[in-house]
C-alpha cells in the first residue's frame, strides 16, 4: 500500500523526478490518494498502467480541535513544514512590509529554512510540533497564511477554518 500525499517528482518538472514517481507506483499493490486532483495527474501522466487505487479524503475531527482561543489581531500564523513546496521564505518578503506595522508571524514547523526564518525579528519559529500542540498554537492566530507553490489538498486551510 502507498499513499500519495503530492506527486513531487512531477512538480519539478524533470525527467528524472517523473521517472521516480513512476517506479514508486508500479512497485505497490494498491495506491490511496488524498485527492481527486493526484489521481489524474497520475493518470495524466500514465504512471498507473496496472495498478489498483482509489480516493481517501483527507479530513479532520471537529471534536479533537483545541478551543478557540482569544486572539492578538496582529498575529498572524503558519503551519506545515518549512521547505520549498510551502514556500515559506516568501514569509520573509511578507513580513518586512507588515512587521514594522505591528504584525508578527509564528511559523509552526519545522525544515531545512528553519534557521533562516529564525533570523526575521518578525518571525517566531516554533519547529516541529506534535499534531495537537501545532493545532494549539495554530488556535491563538488571528489569519493564517498558507504561501504553498502547490497543494492536494490544503488540510491546513480547513483546520484553520474549523479554529475560526
Amino acid at each position: 500500500l502507498y499513499t500519495v500525499h503530492g506527486l513531487h517528482g512531477l512538480y519539478n518538472g524533470n525527467a528524472l523526478g517523473k521517472w521516480g514517481e513512476k517506479q514508486a507506483l508500479r512497485s505497490k499493490d494498491h495506491i490511496v490518494f488524498v485527492s481527486k486532483w493526484e489521481e489524474t495527474l497520475a493518470k495524466k501522466n500514465n504512471l498507473l498502467p496496472h495498478a489498483n487505487h482509489q480516493v481517501i479524503y483527507n479530513g479532520i475531527h471537529l471534536k479533537n480541535l483545541p478551543k478557540h482561543q482569544p486572539r492578538d489581531g496582529k498575529l498572524l500564523g503558519f503551519l506545515g513544514r518549512l521547505e520549498t513546496p510551502k514556500d515559506p521564505l516568501f514569509m520573509l518578503d511578507v513580513m518586512e512590509i507588515l512587521g514594522p506595522q505591528g504584525y508578527h508571524l509564528k511559523m509552526i514547523g519545522g525544515g531545512t529554512f528553519e534557521q533562516t526564518l529564525k533570523k526575521s525579528p518578525y518571525i517566531t519559529v516554533t519547529g516541529t510540533l506534535p499534531r495537537e500542540k501545532a493545532l494549539e498554537e495554530l488556535s491563538k492566530v488571528s489569519c493564517v497564511i498558507a504561501p504553498s507553490r502547490w497543494e492536494a489538498f490544503g488540510l491546513v486551510l480547513v483546520e484553520s477554518l474549523a479554529l475560526g
